[in-house]
């Protein structure tokens, strides 16, 4: 599993396991090695009912929340989106209430930047502020 995985199984599914929530990961064809099958393995790893997994080979999805965040002409991955309960994707996704990212490329907003504790701290916090989650 994935460290970004790791910290959304740990910061909201563990910690909130009885919310209602949603959790959708797109494993995103970046590297050579970014199969199918090691998106299949990844996702093994993280069965709880509330998240749902998908594999963007071509990154559309990608493209499409980059498109969103602002970030034209690049490919969002490695980024942690909140939406409101209820908001809906249509053709393109709308703007996220609230965001995060694990990249330290220049073009992506530097104060979204939250790696390690930080992004599981972040991921906690964000789901109990946004969410009413005690």
């Amino acid at each position: 599993m994935t460290q970004g995985a790791r910290a959304v199984q740990t910061s909201i599914l563990e910690k909130f396991e009885h919310a209602d929530i949603s959790v959708t990961i797109v494993w995103i064809r970046m590297l050579p090695n970014d199969t199918l099958e090691a998106a299949s393995m990844a996702a093994g790893a993280l069965t709880d009912s509330r998240v749902r997994h998908f594999f963007d080979p071509e990154r559309q999805a990608g493209q499409a929340i980059a498109s969103s965040l602002r970030w034209d002409g690049q490919t969002a991955r490695d980024t942690y989106l909140f939406y409101a309960p209820g908001q809906q994707w249509e053709e393109l996704p709308p703007p996220p209430v609230d965001y995060a990212h694990q990249l330290t490329n220049a073009w992506a907003d530097r104060d979204r930047l939250k790696i390690a504790g930080d992004l599981v701290d972040y991921l906690n916090a964000t789901t109990m502020n946004l969410f009413g989650i005690l």
